[in-house]
Formats: C-alpha cells, structure tokens, sequence
C-alpha cells in the first residue's frame, strides 16, 4: 500500500486542486491512502476537510499552532499505513498515471526517488488559482489578464486534464539541476533529490532515518535535504521522469535569506563540503562545474 502524504498550511484553493487530481488517479484506489495533516490553518481549510467527501481513502490529522512541515510530515509518517510513502505539497497536481508509476518503480526497484516537478509559473500571482484572485502585492495589469487564461479549475482536471496541462513544460533551475545531479553515476549531491514536492521511497527506509529534524522546516527551506543527506548514504537515487506533477507556483519572500539560515544549519550539523557548495551554487555564486572540483 502508498501512503500519499501532503502537510498543509493555508492553502485552500490549491489544496483543493491536489485533491481533484488524486480522484483521477488511474491506479486502484484500495491500493493507496490519503493522509493530510493541517497545520492550524485559518483559512477554511479545516471546515472544508471535515465537510467533504472524497472517493479515496483520506484521513486527516489537525495540528494545534503552526508546527511547520517537519513536524507535519513526521506525523504523516507516524501515522503512514502503507509501506511506500510519497511526499507531495499542497500545491501539486498530480498526472493520472502519477500513483501508478511510482508503485511500479518501488515494485521493481526499491529507491529514492524524485518524480519530475513541471512549474506552472503563470499562477504565482493568484492567491486563487482557480479563479484568478490575485495576491494583494501583484499587479493588476494586461500581463494578468494573459495569465488568467492559464487558471485551472477541478472542472479542467476531471475533463481532460492532460490536454489542459500538457501546454505546461516549464521547469525551474532547481528541477534541472536535480535532474543532472541524479544522472550521474557518482552520488555525490543525490541528496537534493529528495523535495517534500515529490519524492517516494520505502516507509522503512525514512523510519530508520529517524525522520525530519524538526528544528527545519519552519521557515523554508532544507529540512526535505537534510532527511535525504542521511537516506542517500545508505540506499540509491533515482530521477523518475514519468512520476510527473504539476507545481501551482506561489510567492515567497525573503528566499535567499531564509536559504542561507537553513543551509547553516544543515552544514553544521553534518559538516560537509557539499553542504556549503550547494548552498552557494543555489544562491548563484558559483557554477554547476565548481561543484564537482
């Protein structure tokens, strides 16, 4: 069995679309369970999870104040039946064959592995991305109006989802670099492949671990690295470029900032090289060729 785990915090609207995408999974839907675990959002997420009906096996966990995503996944996991476990966020939308390839790669080959994110980057500026409810700092001007052509509703992921989304073949720097890294034969950085967006590996594997480090994941940034630092010492890594989901792209702040804080922690509690490289490749200050000297 999967245990499909998604923490969320205040984002209903595209929390709403992950959920429509996993009714059109093609795999079978006693073979899979939903876990989502709220953490203390206040914005109608905990009504609507309470109030709904899904098709699927879901069960949900409420968090009291706003633990972060360590602690969310952590639980997730405590809580995991299945003896594969995916991470995914709240804002992806899964292909209709996303379950089912996956299963089969675990089935054949018991891995890491890091399912290639496509970024639907238009809908960064919607605070609703279903109905082009744009952020409160993002302009309204003809650029958006373009943009709100891209919306996606549940209507267009029930009705020929693939063909709405197909158009969409965007990836960002990360997913590339990622992609590079998990095609080389030395292991050297493979730790990057594990993003709480979608990663997949056997439950086992992340319960000797020990789990997130709970002292990351409440600002952004690292704590999915730091877990996959640990995994990838022991057991292999993989890039899965039919594991497809779709990111509904969202507004952050303050990134460089909060990913030189993470880092720092992350490389002084492992003290390794590839720690501080990364960190500065990330933030652009040096290139991918100076990570392999």
């Amino acid at each position: 069995m999967i245990s499909l785990i998604i923490p969320t915090y205040n984002k209903l609207s595209r929390l709403k679309l992950t959920l429509c995408s996993i009714k059109c999974q093609t795999i079978d839907r006693k073979s899979f369970e939903v876990i989502v675990i709220n953490d203390d959002s206040s914005d109608g997420t905990k009504e609507y999870l309470e109030t709904q009906s899904f098709p699927f096996q879901l069960r949900v966990f409420h968090l009291t104040g706003n633990k972060g995503r360590s602690v969310a996944r952590n639980i997730g996991l405590e809580k995991a039946q299945g003896n594969v476990v995916i991470f995914i966020d709240d804002d992806l939308i899964l292909s209709p064959d996303f379950l089912k390839n996956h299963e089969k790669i675990q089935k054949e080959f018991p891995s890491g592995v890091h399912g290639k994110i496509i970024d639907i980057f238009p809908l960064a500026y919607f605070s609703d991305p279903s109905k082009g409810i744009l952020y409160e700092k993002a302009e309204n001007n003809r650029k958006m109006d373009g943009f709100r052509k891209r919306c996606i509703s549940t209507e267009d992921i029930t009705n020929d989802f693939e063909k709405k989304i197909a158009r969409y073949n965007t990836t960002s720097f990360m997913e590339q670099t990622i992609h590079k890294i998990l095609d080389r034969e030395e292991n050297n950085y493979h730790w990057i492949g594990m993003t709480g967006g979608n990663f997949c590996c056997p439950k086992e594997w992340l319960v000797q671990a020990g789990g997130f480090d709970e002292n990351l994941g409440k600002e952004w940034g690292c704590e999915d690295f730091e877990l996959g630092y640990r995994l990838c010492k022991k057991y292999p890594f993989i890039y899965a470029e039919k594991c497809v989901n779709y990111h509904i792209s969202h507004y952050r702040y303050d990134l460089d900032e909060k990913l030189k804080n993470a880092f720092s922690y992350f490389y002084n509690k492992h003290k390794d090289e590839e720690i501080a490289n990364m960190c500065k490749y990330l933030l652009k200050e040096i290139d991918y060729d100076r990570l392999f000297v």
